[in-house]
């Protein structure tokens, strides 16, 4: 008589892998309600439209790739967060306000997601109201989360409940 069968931990494995792709998914759909947040909430409202470093801001909302850790890939982690290194800057000299830059010449790029997060002064707009744009993320995901995860497991085939 043959038996079949699988091994505990080649199941697990195979879990571990799909929850691991489910998050990576949800997560690049909590980057795009990111993107799509700062569109409707910062870039609406700037003037001018569009220029040339329009978009660096937005462009610099990224997701780090997805990782598992934890005794038998217990935690399945992925971050967002906001590359600095996607920002220009331009030095014209010390003479004049630099596009990101400080009077010495210095980038100024990785305080931009502060400043607009939290609200800063900005030359051509003065005071500004922070933005939020992380936090409402954070309040979109605690909401969705969850069934993002198990809509993402479901298009693999898994019929699993999740709760959160």
């Amino acid at each position: 008589m043959a038996k079949h069968g699988i091994e505990a931990h080649h199941l697990q494995d195979y879990l571990v892998e799909c929850l691991q792709i489910a998050v990576d998914n949800a997560a690049k759909d909590a980057r795009l309600y990111l993107t799509q947040y700062i569109m409707d909430h910062w870039y609406s409202k700037y003037s001018p439209r569009v220029y040339k470093r329009t978009f660096d801001f937005v462009g610099s909302a990224s997701k780090t790739d997805t990782t598992v850790s934890g005794r038998n890939g217990s935690s399945v982690i992925c971050m967002l967060f906001f590359d600095t290194k996607k920002i220009r800057s331009v030095y014209y000299g010390p003479e004049y306000l630099n596009p990101h830059t400080s009077f010495e010449g210095r980038s100024t790029a990785e305080y931009i997601p502060t400043w607009i997060e939290n609200g800063a002064w900005f030359y051509g707009r003065g005071k500004t109201e922070g933005l939020g744009s992380m936090e409402a993320t954070i309040k979109y995901l605690e909401k969705n989360f969850p069934t993002m995860v198990r809509k993402e497991l479901q298009k693999m085939g898994l019929n699993v409940k999740v709760s959160g």
